[in-house]
């Protein structure tokens, strides 16, 4: 975001689309289109007090739609399904609305979904005097859309299967810049910033997934739905049911430049603390599967697959914990000569985390080892050097280096380690024998 100065200035857009603006076949086949997007946004900075504090604002909004590609045969979708048809899809919703103790929205097959991508932010600026300068950044963001990952061609997931998928965030930034002398500068930057990965079920997740196969009556296969019948989901899929991502990061960073003749030393501390929650339980709420909607109105499930935690509650097999990292580093740049700077320097990483997984003993008499190792105690130095050679009055450049470097750090497996100790939840796979009794395929 740009600062603001002693004028105000500032900018507005906008841009639309409709219907009438867009293509209206796929492959020569005649398609309805339903589609919006506008898309708007406005700059604003300017002084509070001139010469000494400025602000900036700035806002931005797009909106669109995209088609779901399939849908019942004459209800205007691009593509049709194989083995359903909308009397079967209101012959299974009128039963779960009218057989079924629930005021669960199973929803419908809309033609299009909503796409969002909406960002806000504001910045001040402060000239506290000629040597120390001033300044706080907030940023919004989200950008949000419909997932249907479910909808096929012989699938018919209704709108209570579909989920927004998306990223929300907030970011806030304090920054000092410094000139203590015509040597030396400062600059201690503070940052905190809060993330959450959003997949949402539009009806919410307490609810199972209801998987109805579109025969009439069931066959001899009474645990999967054969062609050429079709599958209406109904509900939270088993990946929705308990799936959260939340992220808080706080970062501080403190570095300070000095000239010396012909060097220029650096030296720099950062530290950044993560807090990390991860929720992902596939099917604590259940899968139910029935082989007819003759199965559905009688309420006799054909399959059930679920998992959770022992509690009852997915959120206690949730990865929850937290850590640190911590940076030291001190760098020297050398102007050797009018045509060759080296710069060498070094760099310590060290970790902490109190945080540790369940311990399950039986992965460590199989292993010999535990299964809490987390990051904690790891550190490592990292020393560097380069060079950079520009000969006088030649058309090239030289440059070069080598050295030690660490980074990415793979929170996506360090938080496997905290949900999968083989303690934190177990699952069962029940199915329905041809004699009416049951069996349990695998106990995981």
């Amino acid at each position: 975001l740009r600062s603001g100065t002693n004028d105000f200035h500032g900018s507005v857009f906008t841009n639309y689309l409709n219907d009438g603006m867009v293509g209206d076949a796929l492959r020569d086949k005649p398609v309805k289109q339903t589609i919006t997007q506008s898309n708007y946004g406005a700059f604003l900075a300017g002084p509070i007090l001139q010469d000494k504090l400025f602000f900036a604002l700035s806002y931005e909004l797009y909106e669109t739609s995209d088609q779901v590609g399939f849908g019942p045969a004459g209800q205007g979708f691009p593509n049709s399904f194989s083995g359903i048809s909308q009397s079967q899809i209101d012959q299974v919703t009128n039963i779960l609305n009218n057989t079924y103790a629930t005021n669960f929205d199973a929803g419908t097959i809309p033609r299009t979904g909503a796409i969002v991508d909406e960002k806000y932010s504001a910045k001040l600026d402060w000239n506290i005097n000629d040597n120390h300068r001033a300044s706080f950044t907030y940023r919004y963001a989200l950008s949000e859309s419909v997932a249907r990952s479910n909808l096929n061609n012989n699938t018919a997931s209704l709108s209570s299967n579909f989920y927004l998928s998306g990223d929300e965030y907030y970011s806030y930034v304090g920054e000092l810049n410094s000139n203590w002398t015509d040597q030396l500068s400062t600059q201690l930057r503070v940052s905190y910033r809060d993330y959450e990965r959003r997949q949402n079920p539009p009806a919410g997740q307490e609810f199972a997934e209801l998987q109805i196969c579109s025969a009439a009556v069931s066959n001899a296969t009474f645990t999967t739905c054969d062609s050429p019948n079709g599958l209406v989901r109904i509900g939270p899929d088993a990946f929705r049911q308990a799936n959260e991502l939340e992220t808080h990061n706080l970062q501080f960073q403190a570095k300070a430049e000095y000239s010396l003749g012909d060097h220029l030393l650096k030296v720099g501390f950062e530290s950044q603390n993560l807090e990390i929650i991860n929720l992902f339980v596939p099917e604590s709420d259940g899968v139910y599967y029935f082989d007819s909607i003759a199965d559905f109105q009688a309420g006799r499930a054909n399959r059930l697959t679920y998992s959770n935690a022992p509690s009852g509650d997915p959120r206690d097999a949730a990865a929850i914990f937290e850590y640190s990292q911590n940076s030291l580093y001190f760098q020297d740049v050398l102007d050797v000569t009018a045509d060759l700077q080296v710069t060498a320097g070094v760099r310590y990483d060290w970790y902490k985390s109190d945080d540790k997984p369940i311990l399950n003993p039986n992965f460590t008499a199989r292993n010999g080892f535990n299964n809490q190792q987390t990051y904690d105690g790891l550190s490592i130095m990292m020393p560097r050097v380069a060079f950079n050679w520009k000969p006088e009055g030649k058309p090239y450049r030289v440059n070069g280096g080598f050295g030690l470097f660490s980074g990415g750090v793979p929170d996506v497996l360090i938080s496997t380690a905290f949900s999968t100790t083989g303690y934190a939840a177990a699952g069962v796979n029940i199915q329905r024998n041809a004699d009416g009794t049951f069996r349990e395929v695998n106990n995981s």
